[in-house]
């Protein structure tokens, strides 16, 4: 029964292994292409030649702060500062 478990979580993790690869190349795929698809590409060209902005943060910051919609502003504010106000937030809603 253990050894199941184990196998179990171990091809789990193999697929969470597959994933995040599958995540990187599309990320670093934006930085290699002739030209960017949209402004959010665009966006991420011109963070990641910014002085110390990698890809992932560069990416983080327009996927998750710059493109996506808030409902409102109090959210945005807790997105951009930290994770535990934004647990706050959303226990005060």
């Amino acid at each position: 029964m253990a050894r199941a478990r184990i196998e179990r979580l171990l091809d789990r993790l193999e697929l969470v292994l597959k994933l995040i690869e599958q995540v990187e190349a599309a990320r670093d795929a934006v930085l290699k292409k002739a030209a960017p698809a949209d402004e959010a590409e665009q966006m991420i060209r011109s963070l990641t030649d910014l002085r110390s902005i990698g890809p992932d943060f560069a990416t983080l910051l327009v996927r998750e702060a710059f493109v996506r919609e808030f409902r409102d502003r109090a959210l945005s504010v807790a997105m951009l500062t930290r994770r535990n106000s934004i647990l706050q937030w959303r226990q005060r809603t």
